[in-house]
Parts: structure tokens; C-alpha cells; sequence
């Protein structure tokens, strides 16, 4: 048998004894891509608010919320407009500081509907989101100061009885506070998503 022969017969074997790999020639077309600054991309992650939609589109059901909770606004007026016919004297005096009060809380509210404005009239991304989360501090203002306006009034003019009526809208209020903070909570990771994204050179 020749040299040749037997080299033929012993390859097949070599190739299928343990631990031995067999080489591949390297691909030609490998492609390297470098961005500037060796940044990686960073792609954003879905933020909603409260769980179930997207940020832009909850505060946005929120301003058509505000607008038909305007009827507050309204009641306060009627009850001042209600004492003063009552009584000129003392009680009126109260229910003009207290309508005062209830103006100065719906102020941080009107905000909240010119930031959300504002959302429309910007075309940067970093702007809009800054302006979901002042939004959301203004309504958290808001809230708080009306949660505490309605019961202490009412325990002025009325005693205890007055306390107890005051408990609906504090516990109103107060809820509304907290659901604020929570929609606040949710502006913030928006905006922070969207800061990540331009530091990193995301689209």
C-alpha cells in the first residue's frame, strides 16, 4: 500500500476523534459598526400612566377630567352666593375668605391646562415631557390645598357637623392627591427616558 493510499484511509479517523476542531475559513464580509463616542444605543422603555395607557394620552383624559371637575369651582361660588343671601354678617365674611382660598387652589389647576397646552406647541421631545411632570406637581398643589380648604370651612361655619360633611371632598381630594403623585412618578421616568435616549444617541 502506498503513502498516499494510507493517508486517504487515516483522514476520515482524525476527523472523528474527540477534541479535534475543524478549521473554517474566515468570512470576508464581517462588519464592524462604531458610534461616536463608543456610546451603545439605548432604546426606550414603554412608560404608561397608571398602568394601562401611554403617558401623553393619560394626562391628556386627566385636562378632560379637570375641565368637567370645574363644577367644584361652580358649587364654591353657589355656596358663597348662598351665605352671603343668608346672612350679611359674619358667615358671609367666611364665605368670601373661603371662595378666595378656593380660587388661589384652582390657580395650580389652570397651570396644569397651560402646561398641557404647552405639550402641543413644542416640537422637542425633552420640552413636552418637561412639561407632563410640572403638570402633574401642579395638580398634586391643587388637590392638597382644596382637600384642606373644604373640611376646615366647613368646621368653622358648621361645628362638627360641618367636620363630617367636609370628610367627602377631603377623602376626594386627598385620593386625588395621591393618584397626582403617582402620574407624577410616571412623567419623570417618561422625561428620564427620554434623557437617556439623547445621551446615548438613541432613536
Amino acid at each position: 500500500m502506498t503513502d498516499q493510499q494510507m493517508q486517504q484511509q487515516q483522514q476520515p479517523v482524525m476527523m472523528q476523534q474527540p477534541g479535534m476542531v475543524q478549521q473554517q475559513p474566515m468570512a470576508t464580509n464581517t462588519v464592524v459598526v462604531v458610534q461616536a463616542g463608543g456610546n451603545q444605543k439605548y432604546y426606550e422603555r414603554d412608560i404608561t400612566c397608571c398602568c394601562c395607557c401611554p403617558v401623553p394620552c393619560g394626562f391628556y383624559v386627566l385636562a378632560v377630567i379637570n375641565v368637567l371637575n370645574l363644577y367644584q369651582l361652580y358649587n364654591a361660588f353657589w355656596f358663597y352666593n348662598y351665605l352671603a343671601a343668608f346672612d350679611r354678617g359674619e358667615f358671609a365674611t367666611l364665605a368670601l375668605i373661603f371662595l378666595i382660598v378656593i380660587i388661589i387652589s384652582w390657580l395650580p389647576v389652570f397651570v396644569f391646562f397651560f402646561h398641557i397646552i404647552k405639550t402641543f406647541m413644542s416640537d422637542k421631545q425633552m420640552e413636552i415631557r418637561e412639561n407632563f411632570e410640572k403638570a402633574a406637581k401642579m395638580l398634586i398643589i391643587g388637590y392638597l390645598v382644596q382637600g384642606i380648604a373644604w373640611p376646615l370651612f366647613l368646621l368653622i361655619i358648621a361645628g362638627t357637623a360641618g367636620l363630617i360633611l367636609g370628610a367627602i371632598p377631603f377623602a376626594e381630594f386627598m385620593i386625588l392627591a395621591c393618584f397626582a403623585c403617582w402620574w407624577k412618578s410616571s412623567a419623570s421616568k417618561y422625561k428620564e427616558e427620554q434623557r437617556r435616549v439623547e445621551e446615548a444617541g438613541g432613536m
